[in-house]
Order: C-alpha cells, then structure tokens, then sequence
C-alpha cells in the first residue's frame, strides 16, 4: 500500500510538470531561443545521465 500511494504521488508530480511545460510552451516564441541547440543540449544531458545511471 505504501509504494502505491508513493507511486501516485509521483504521478501527481508529474503531471504538475507536464501542466507547467505544456502553459510554458504555448507561448509566443522568443527569438533568442535557438530551438536546435535547446533539443541538443536535453538529449545530450539525457544520454549523460543514462549512462551514469548504470
């Protein structure tokens, strides 16, 4: 019972963050963001912390 109530509490969270990045991301572009260097630098901090996960 105890992992289950831990498990929706994490699910909770996560939504919360999903809510925030999806009202973060519906706003107007900035022209000083360069997408492609956004999308980069997520996939090599994942690939990073995957690798030091084991």
């Amino acid at each position: 019972m105890l992992s289950e109530a831990i498990h929706s509490l994490v699910d909770t969270g996560n939504q919360a963050i999903l809510i925030l990045g999806l009202k973060q991301a519906s706003g107007v572009p900035d022209k000083s963001t360069n997408m492609d260097t956004h999308v980069l630098h997520t996939l090599d901090r994942s690939s990073t912390r995957l690798a030091y996960s084991g």
